[in-house]
């Protein structure tokens, strides 16, 4: 039940299950039902922007599940920790962490679990503006999804196939991808992933010049977000406004959407939204002739990524010397 209402997008109520199964793990002793529960209460934390409380969830998880010697709960809790490490920018520890899971799930055959973390792997290198291996794993991912009848995830990884393609300036294909996302995640009732897909749809509109359709999916993702729950979309959904606003010539509009933005990045600890949303307020500062200021924040986002490793950092620098 915790799992329905989780992709309903109603949290507190999952969130109200997962601690009730957790109670009665304890007092029957099952310690693998108790990793089970704290993993799941990870999943729910992570998706309401609490990462320090979703890790603590995970290594609790991860401890319980060592000193059972379950292989597949310590795969599980690994990925998902190289989850919260990637939204934290923390993407070393990311990969390495979905790789020591990616071979202790293939070591006991679960396919399913292989496919999930073959995908956050992509994810992850995604990040790294590594595109083709990317591509690869999230390829790999979705064929053995779909051989094991995983919907869900499957229409998880599709968005995310989706948006790699959008980074990688390939609008076309990005909108393939994620308009099959959105129709499974429409088809399940997936609250959570619907946000997702409808955020980098217009994100990928705004790639592809078409601002009324980014506006159109940047609003739709921002509602269903703020009625989720989902900071992290949110953050997104006001971004992709506020830079489709810049476009179609409304830079003061566009500065209220990222500063909302940036303040929710703040909350999140989230560095790679902090500067996304420092880009976004520069390109609107410019716009309005205010050379000084949007150079500032270029330079705060630029300092934010510098050691992170991702291709944002060359494109920051080529704006600021341009600028100079």
């Amino acid at each position: 039940m915790a799992t329905v209402y989780r992709r309903w997008g109603r949290y507190e109520e999952a969130a109200g299950y997962c601690q009730r199964a957790l109670a009665i793990h304890r007092e029957t002793g099952d310690r693998a039902g108790m990793g089970t529960a704290l993993n799941t209460m990870g999943v729910l934390s992570r998706r309401l922007g609490r990462y320090p409380e979703a890790m603590d969830h995970y290594r609790r998880s991860l401890e319980i599940h060592q000193a059972i010697g379950d292989q597949v709960g310590i795969g599980l809790a690994l990925g998902n920790l190289a989850i919260v490490y990637d939204q934290l920018g923390r993407y070393a520890e990311a990969v390495d962490h979905h790789r020591q899971a990616l071979e202790l799930l293939r070591e006991q055959d679960e396919r399913g679990d292989v496919g999930i973390i073959l995908g956050n792997l992509g994810v992850a290198y995604a990040r790294h503006g590594s595109y083709g291996p990317a591509v690869d794993h999230l390829e790999q991912a979705l064929g053995l999804l779909r051989a094991v009848g995983n919907r869900a995830a499957e229409g998880d990884f599709l968005d995310e196939l989706g948006y790699v393609h959008h980074r990688w300036g390939e609008p076309e294909k990005a909108q393939q991808y994620l308009y099959q996302a959105l129709s499974i995640q429409r088809e399940l009732g997936n609250r959570d992933g619907q946000a997702a897909a409808l955020m980098h749809l217009g994100m990928a509109y705004v790639r592809a010049d078409r601002p009324a359709d980014a506006l159109r999916y940047g609003r739709q993702a921002l509602d269903v977000a703020r009625e989720l729950g989902e900071r992290r979309v949110e953050a997104g959904a006001l971004d992709c406004l506020g830079t489709t606003l810049t476009v179609l010539g409304q830079p003061d509009t566009a500065l209220r959407h990222h500063e909302q933005a940036l303040a929710l990045a703040k909350e999140l600890d989230d560095r790679y939204g902090r500067a996304r949303a420092l880009d976004g307020l520069g390109r609107a500062l410019a716009v309005l002739g205010r050379r000084d200021d949007a150079r500032r924040r270029w330079q705060e986002a630029l300092d934010l990524l510098s050691d992170l490793a991702v291709p944002e950092v060359d494109e920051l620098r080529d704006r600021l010397a341009e600028d100079a």
